[in-house]
């Protein structure tokens, strides 16, 4: 799962609103990391590894929109180039 924002209260949170849908806590495993950086994504999978001993499936469902607050159509080039990168390329 990804929580917005990238920061540890926001991932801490969005952990205690799994547990109290009543999902078991051994079966929540949350993970902070940026997706944008190849470390990021190792971390990722390392960490899961190292919790459960393998990854069966992987879905990579992460995605982006720099936009600054404007439309998409609005956003500046560089802004556009970095969504297409991390949607498309990460």
């Amino acid at each position: 799962m990804y929580a917005e924002n990238n920061t540890l209260d926001v991932l801490e949170g969005t952990h205690d609103t799994i547990i109290q849908a009543g999902v078991p806590e051994d079966r929540v495993h949350c993970v902070l990391a940026d997706l944008t950086d190849s470390s990021g994504r190792e971390k990722i999978v390392e960490s899961t590894i190292a919790r459960w001993g393998r990854l069966d499936i992987l879905v990579n469902n992460a995605g982006a929109s720099i936009t600054h607050g404007k439309q998409g159509f609005e956003a500046n080039e560089d802004a556009f180039n970095k969504t297409m990168d991390i949607n498309l390329n990460r």
